[in-house]
């Protein structure tokens, strides 16, 4: 299995919570199994927001069927990729601004998905992806980082979508390692179902 892991988490890896909740889920994951994981750092990227400079650069490189070109180095990982974990903390009621970047630079037309008449129909491998995060506090209903990869998710056809998270853990009082140890117990559920598939 080739697994693509996109490390949106802000700290460096040894103090980010997401970054420890998202490797113990790639880990369980890998038990027993041939994984081979790639490992997408965007706070170490040089990755760029599209704008029309960059736009028009890209649509000619797209006419001209030019993947191998660097501009596409994001969204070929993520074409290629059998499986897909998204690591990244609750900011602001969504993600960090650098994941929308990283995933605007995915959505390539005729690289990551085509139309196939008014449909939209994907390109891509990927039929399992995970979505990992931390919170602070509670998110409640104001989940939209949640919802933004799961529409992501479907818009290139991943069949299953699975959400690990770990919340409340900047509240006094609470217990941040039993908080932690129970989402990674969960983690491990879900990666006994990605197995199993």
């Amino acid at each position: 299995m080739e697994l693509l892991f996109v490390n949106c988490c802000m700290k460096p890896d040894k103090e980010s919570r997401t970054y420890r909740l998202a490797t113990e889920f790639i880990d369980k994951v890998s038990e027993g199994n041939d994984v081979h994981v790639t490992e997408v750092a965007l706070k170490n990227e040089p990755i760029e927001a599209i704008d029309n400079k960059t736009l028009n650069y890209r649509l000619k490189l797209i006419e001209e069927a030019a993947w191998d070109n660097r501009v596409f180095r994001y969204a070929r990982k993520f074409q290629s990729a059998d499986a897909i974990v998204i690591a990244a903390p609750y900011w602001d009621l969504s993600f960090p601004s650098l994941l929308k970047v990283y995933f605007e630079n995915v959505f390539v037309t005729n690289l990551t998905f085509c139309y196939d008449g008014p449909d939209v129909k994907s390109l891509c491998k990927a039929k399992k992806m995970a979505y990992v995060t931390t919170s602070g506090g509670y998110i409640g209903d104001n989940d939209f980082g949640t919802d933004y990869v799961r529409g992501c998710a479907d818009m290139f056809q991943i069949e299953q979508f699975d959400v690990i998270k770990a919340e409340g853990l900047d509240i006094e009082g609470f217990d941040v390692e039993t908080i932690l140890s129970e989402s990674i117990a969960k983690a491990g559920e879900i990666a006994d179902s990605w197995k199993a598939k």
